[in-house]
C-alpha cells in the first residue's frame, strides 16, 4: 500500500542503510515469489520507509521521499516493476525497463 498509484524506491545496500530512530516492521507473505517481504514504518505516524525480503536480504529499497540530502541528484528510474496494477491512464517512463510482475533479483539488484 503506498496511498497513490505508484511509490519511487532506490535500492541499495541494507549495511549502508542508517536510520535515525526505531521502526516496525510488517511481514507479508502476499508476494509474487512466496517469499517473505518485511515493510519497515516510523512507529509514530505509519510511513512506509523501507522494504526488505528474502529476495534480496542484502539490499533495501528505500522509499526516495523519506531520503535525507539530494542524493538522488543524477539519478533517473531506470525500471518499473509491477506495471500490470498500475492504473491505465498512468504512461511508461521513458529509458526504462518494464516488469509486468516482480522480476528476478538479479535483475533488479543494480548497485548505485
Amino acid at each position: 500500500m503506498t496511498s497513490g498509484p505508484f511509490s519511487t524506491s532506490v535500492i541499495i545496500e541494507l549495511n549502508k542503510l542508517k536510520v535515525d530512530g526505531e521502526t516496525k516492521t510488517y511481514t507479508s507473505m502476499q508476494t509474487g515469489s512466496g517469499l517473505p517481504s518485511y515493510g519497515h514504518f516510523c512507529p509514530v505516524c505509519g510511513t512506509m520507509l523501507y522494504g526488505t525480503g528474502a529476495w534480496k536480504p542484502e539490499k533495501a529499497a528505500v522509499r526516495t521521499g523519506v531520503l535525507d540530502g539530494d542524493g538522488l541528484s543524477g539519478h533517473v528510474p531506470s525500471f518499473e516493476i509491477n506495471a500490470e496494477s498500475k492504473a491505465k491512464w498512468l504512461g511508461s517512463l521513458d529509458g526504462t525497463t518494464i516488469f509486468q510482475k516482480m522480476p528476478p533479483p538479479s535483475l533488479v539488484s543494480r548497485d548505485i
